[in-house]
Formats: C-alpha cells, structure tokens, sequence
C-alpha cells in the first residue's frame, strides 16, 4: 500500500511540472499597463498563435516545446494608418514618412515593419521627438529604410528562424525563443496584423 501511495506522489509532482505555465508579462513601452504574452504556445510570431498540441499534461516520452507569443492584435487598417493610430510610434512614423515610405505602405502588397516605440528612441538615440530626429536626416533616414522590410512573403508558423532583408540591404534575423521573439537581438513586444502586412514593435531600433 505504500509503495503505491509512493508512486502515486512521483505522477503528481511529474505532472505538476508539465503543466503550461501561466502568462507572462513584459514591461510596456505604451504605458502603465504591461502586454501579457501568451502562455505556453506553439505557432505563429506573426499571426495569432494557437494553443500547443497537448495542452496541460503531455504524454510520456513527447516533448512539445513551449513559446510565449508576443501580444498580437489584428488591425483593419493598412501598416501605416495602424502605425499613425499608436502615438507611441510616432518618432518612427514621422522618420517613415519624411524618408517616402508613407504610401508604399499605406498601399497594396506584403511588408514587414519593425517599429521601436518612442521610448525606446529617446533611450537609445538621445533624440527628444520627432522633429529633433528629422534634423538628423541621415539618422531618420537609416531608421526607417533599416526597419522596413519590402516583399516580404508570409512567414512559417512552424519556423523558429526567419532570415529577411530590410530596404537598405540589412538583414534582420527574427529568432524564436521559449521566452519570446526577437529580432536582431531586439525583443519583440507586440504584432500588429494590418491588411497589408506587419508592424512588429521591437524595444530597440533593428538597424540604424
């Protein structure tokens, strides 16, 4: 009798330690209230993510490994009027705009954009707003045509690695992790679905 009290306490503390961890959250750049991640998923950075094949408890001998999707949200507005309806993008919009890529991407045709929050520009660039980052049109102009994919094809759900190439010939590797996704070594904090594409909110600049 004790030993099957025995093995009965060995499947509960095996099966506490499968079950899905709960939501994360990560520390928002728009404001007080933080994004949650998704918990424990499979899928899609880009898209909205479905839920693991065996959610929960998992047989024996199968390994599913579990990924926190960035916070997604589906937009019914092209790239750029989502971007333009995020005030904390605005240092980026301002920098895609004044570098002529305003109507490409209010327009038809698939592209990615990796947009740091303002936040995340005034840290890394000692810029104040959007004007003092127009003065620089060299800096402006690198943001934009570095964060800003063209063509871009549908990504893979299944795939942990996508290679893309930004309008300036930079690459931008995007990786997934268990903890997340990040992109040139810059973590993804939100997707953006719009009609034409992505916008992939990054806490830091892809290139400049």
């Amino acid at each position: 009798m004790d030993g099957l009290k025995s093995i009965l306490a060995v499947f509960t503390i095996i099966a506490l330690f499968m079950i899905t961890p709960a939501g994360a959250q990560v520390e928002s750049p728009f404001g007080d209230s933080p994004w949650e991640t998704g918990p424990g998923m499979m899928g899609s950075p880009f898209g909205s993510p479905f839920g693991g094949m065996f959610p929960g408890m998992m047989p024996f001998g199968m390994s599913v490994e579990q990924y926190k999707a960035p916070a997604t949200e589906t937009s019914e507005k092209s790239i750029m009027a989502t971007m333009e309806s995020v005030p904390q993008l605005s240092m980026f919009t301002a920098a895609l705009r004044d570098s002529g890529y305003a109507e490409k991407l209010d327009g038809r045709g698939t592209y990615m954009v990796f947009a740091p929050p303002d936040k995340s520009l005034q840290r890394d660039l000692g810029v104040r707003d959007a004007a003092s980052l127009l003065e620089n049109a060299a800096l402006s102009l690198g943001l934009a045509e570095n964060g800003v994919v063209l063509n871009a094809s549908e990504p893979d759900e299944h795939s942990k690695e996508l290679s893309l190439t930004a309008a300036s010939g930079r690459p931008i590797n995007v990786r997934k992790e268990k903890t997340g996704m990040a992109a040139n070594g810059a973590d993804v904090i939100k997707v953006f679905k719009a009609t034409n594409g992505y916008v992939i909110v990054t806490d830091a600049a892809v290139g400049t």
